[in-house]
């Protein structure tokens, strides 16, 4: 995780041992929550509410799983999001109905994350997916890919 910690970066975590490496992070944000239940989905947003709504100037939300550390430099990752040009990346799966099935992994700009945390629409996704199994697989690429969460950026 060091490989990615910069003084331009801001983290928020779940973890409480990671306070060591990311000191001016935000810590315990969620609570305690079990694989494939709602907690998971919950605990992240939370954190990327809380990172959407401070007045720092970042440009790209990347949230990684543990397996997801990056095998690739700071330096290739910003090149990566500037290539991104605005666009959110994350895998998914179109199937013949309104939610997305996809990884919990995603990348997307500031102004996506504005748009995120401020929509009804997607507080209503939050509350219905909350009722569901594995929810943090089906929440980002339902944001992104459905014309009807109004999400002003590619895809």
């Amino acid at each position: 995780m060091r490989s990615i910690c910069r003084p331009t970066a801001i983290f928020a975590y779940l973890q409480k041992k990671l306070q060591i490496l990311f000191p001016l992070s935000k810590e315990n944000i969620g609570q305690h929550s079990d694989w494939g239940t709602f907690g998971i989905l919950d605990n992240v947003y939370q954190c990327f509410k809380y990172l959407t709504l401070r007045k720092h100037n970042w440009k790209y939300y990347q949230y990684l799983s543990g397996s997801d550390l990056p095998i690739r430099t700071n330096l290739e990752m910003v090149r990566i999001m500037k290539a991104l040009n605005g666009s959110i990346n994350t895998d998914g799966i179109h199937p013949p109905v309104p939610l997305f099935k996809s990884a919990m992994s995603v990348a997307m700009p500031r102004a996506a994350a504005n748009y995120i945390v401020r929509s009804t629409k997607v507080r209503r996704l939050l509350k219905y997916l909350s009722h569901t199994w594995i929810p943090d697989e089906s929440f980002w690429t339902s944001v992104g890919g459905n014309a009807a969460c109004e999400l002003l950026t590619n895809f």
